[in-house]
């Protein structure tokens, strides 16, 4: 079973804060961030690793883009939330597996 701290402090924006809640094969992320903070805020890039072994991190993947960004996205793509910001406060990954620690990275974009 996944573990983490309640809360973490991430640095930007300024008053960020994060709960993940991890079951057996999701993990749900929880973010909150002051609204005078969001200005010119895009949305969020996950990054997640195996805390244990040798895996490497590796960013979080969506369906929704950016038209901007992919004006003609694939049918059914994955995409990297690092070119295409979640653009909610409230996520579940459901690729982890049982067993596994992981830690995951917030990043305001």
């Amino acid at each position: 079973m996944a573990r983490y701290p309640a809360t973490l402090p991430i640095a930007a924006p300024l008053g960020l804060t994060v709960r993940a809640i991890a079951g057996t094969r999701v993990i749900l992320i929880a973010l909150n961030c002051p609204q005078a903070q969001t200005k010119d805020l895009m949305g969020f890039a996950l990054k997640r690793a195996a805390v244990s072994g040798n895996a490497t991190a590796d960013w979080l993947k969506c369906i929704k883009v950016f038209k901007s960004i992919l004006p003609h996205p694939q049918k059914g793509g994955q995409y990297s939330t690092y070119d295409n910001p979640i653009q909610s406060f409230l996520w579940s990954d459901y690729t982890a597996s049982p067993n596994t620690e992981y830690e995951i990275t917030v990043t305001a974009r």
